[in-house]
This record gives structure tokens, C-alpha cells and sequence, in this order.
């Protein structure tokens, strides 16, 4: 599997499947992921992990490739959800 767009659209089928273990294969071991909310995952291990509970769709919108880069443009459908409330003048997440 050379072909960026090839390698990036089997990890998204997998997390759609929730076939997790093919999806960690398809992750370096240095990758670092920060999420929406600002939190760090070091390692795949850690991400992986945190996507077992999470249960997301993608809805891909459009992929772009350049090489070995890549853009994903899409949105994430999740069973739950994602709920923010204000205190005061801060924002706090909650789940």
C-alpha cells in the first residue's frame, strides 16, 4: 500500500468498521495526535484506546492528496453528544 489516498481511505474504513487493530497497523509509531478539545495523544497505543469508546462515522466531504500529504476534509458523526457549558465567562467541556 503506496498510495497515500489508499493507505488514509483503509484506516478511515477501519475506524468506520471499528476494526481497530488493522486501523493501528496503518498508524506510524510516531504519530501524535492533539484532538478538538485540545488533548494530546502521544501514542497510537493512546489513540487507538480512545477511539474503541468513541464510536465515530466519518462523513467525508472531500480528500486531498499531494505526494504523501494528505487533507481530510469531513465531519464526525457520533452516537453521543458533545455538550460545552459556561461558566462565567470560561468554557468547560462535559461529556
Amino acid at each position: 500500500m503506496n498510495d497515500a489516498k489508499e493507505v488514509v481511505m483503509s484506516y478511515i474504513r477501519a475506524l468506520d468498521s471499528q476494526d481497530y487493530d488493522p486501523a493501528r497497523r496503518l498508524l506510524s509509531d510516531e504519530v501524535r495526535v492533539k484532538g478538538p478539545a485540545g488533548e494530546m495523544f502521544s501514542t497510537p497505543k493512546e489513540f487507538i484506546h480512545m477511539l474503541r469508546s468513541y464510536h465515530g462515522k466519518y462523513d467525508l466531504k472531500k480528500v486531498f492528496t499531494d505526494g504523501n500529504d494528505f487533507c481530510l476534509l469531513y465531519d464526525l458523526k457520533t452516537p453521543r453528544p458533545q455538550c460545552s457549558r459556561v461558566h462565567g465567562t470560561k468554557s468547560m467541556m462535559a461529556k
